[in-house]
């Protein structure tokens, strides 16, 4: 039986559950102040308010980046045009891959792999949406190019991916990696019993 779990430690959880409960008992009718001034925050807003801009965390910074909105998409365009890793669909398949997912989870309850409550957490909502690509540019490379995202947050899958990497997080300690004589990565599985 499954269930999702915000997290494994046990001390973790009891911290976590101490310090909502004494969040939640505080009288929240005090003032609270922000960080920045009145102007700052106008400054801020009317910066995200500009449509020639894009504003993006730096890949593997912390650093945030303004980028000319007009490069930023012909840097993405060029990305989403190569055929050998992007295909364009004639048509959005969301709808259909929906029903393989759901058909695919009925199917793991049906066969006893999962209980009810898994099946329901399961299921995907008809509200699902599509990835969302952006690109993180890579300030620290020359012309900054951008690391290709995909966003899985709402999508399809979204929930299978978590269930997925729950069930798969145990076994990860048990893989030994390597370096190979032409530098390459390659993983040895150890013998692990499923």
């Amino acid at each position: 039986n499954w269930c999702q779990k915000k997290n494994g430690d046990m001390a973790l959880e009891v911290y976590a559950t101490a310090l909502k409960r004494k969040i939640l008992s505080h009288n929240f009718d005090k003032r609270f102040y922000r960080n920045t001034t009145r102007e700052e925050q106008e400054a801020l807003e009317k910066l995200k308010s500009y449509k020639d801009i894009v504003i993006k965390e730096a890949d593997k910074s912390s650093t945030v980046v303004v980028l000319d909105r007009r490069s930023y998409v012909n840097k993405a365009m060029r990305q989403l045009n190569d055929r050998n890793v992007y295909i364009l669909l004639e048509r959005d398949t969301t709808e259909a891959m929906i029903d393989k997912v759901y058909e695919r989870v009925k199917r793991l309850h049906r066969d006893g792999h999962i209980d009810k409550s898994t099946l329901e957490y399961l299921l995907v909502n008809n509200d699902a949406k599509t990835g969302r690509f952006y690109l993180l540019p890579k300030i620290h490379m020359k012309g900054c190019p951008g690391r290709p995202v995909i966003s899985g947050c709402s999508t399809l899958t979204e929930k299978l991916i978590e269930f997925v990497d729950v069930l798969l997080k145990p076994l990860v300690p048990r893989i030994a990696s390597y370096m190979k004589d032409n530098n390459d990565v390659l993983c040895k599985l150890k013998e692990i019993e499923i």
